[in-house]
């Protein structure tokens, strides 16, 4: 009996060039039960960045996000009752910081990173609730300025049922019939 060979292991971020990104609005993780089932699922998918949003947590629990798997954590919080996003970075990517940015009302975290060889903008965004256009301005002029591949997560909010209607109407003319059921 010949022995099979084994299959090949999976390669790491660091050879294949691939990131495992997963982008989730947790709405409070205030709770530690929840908190563990959100880091252990990041943990199951193998992701190599964890976009959060809507962490509901202060300064100090956002540390709390630090797991074995988790290399780095930033954030930016509001509350214990609102807002509040976070990236986690995977311990095993070669990771450096080179600049960070966060808002003072939660929304928004932005990195300016290399990971391996690469340089990268990763944002964390939870968009306000309101039409707020100077947000999205700011937003799109900072990253307008990085010449750099951007990956953003996050959640952004319709500011009026007139607007959505009209994209959904918009939708549906693209889109084939059974496409926009869920809509």
């Amino acid at each position: 009996l010949q022995d099979k060979p084994l299959p090949p292991e999976p390669l790491p971020p660091l050879i294949t060039g691939l990131l495992n990104c997963i982008s989730l609005n947790v709405r409070g993780i205030n709770n530690p039960i929840k908190r563990k089932k959100v880091l252990t699922f990041f943990k199951k998918q193998n992701t190599d960045i964890a976009f959060i949003q809507e962490t509901h947590l202060t300064d100090v629990e956002h540390l709390k996000l630090r797991r074995d798997w988790v290399g780095q954590v930033f954030y930016s919080s509001f509350s214990s009752k609102s807002r509040g996003v976070a990236l986690l970075i995977n311990k095993n990517l070669r990771f450096r910081l080179n600049y960070m940015e966060k808002d003072r009302a939660g929304r928004l975290i932005l990195i300016d990173c290399v990971i391996n060889t690469n340089r990268i903008i990763l944002v964390s965004l939870y968009g306000p609730n309101l039409d707020n256009s100077e947000f999205f301005k700011d937003l799109i002029l900072k990253l307008a300025a990085v010449e750099a591949p951007c990956i953003l997560g996050g959640t952004t909010t319709v500011s009026s049922v007139r607007d959505f209607s009209s994209a959904v109407r918009q939708t549906k003319k693209i889109l084939p019939a059974h496409s926009h059921q869920h809509l």
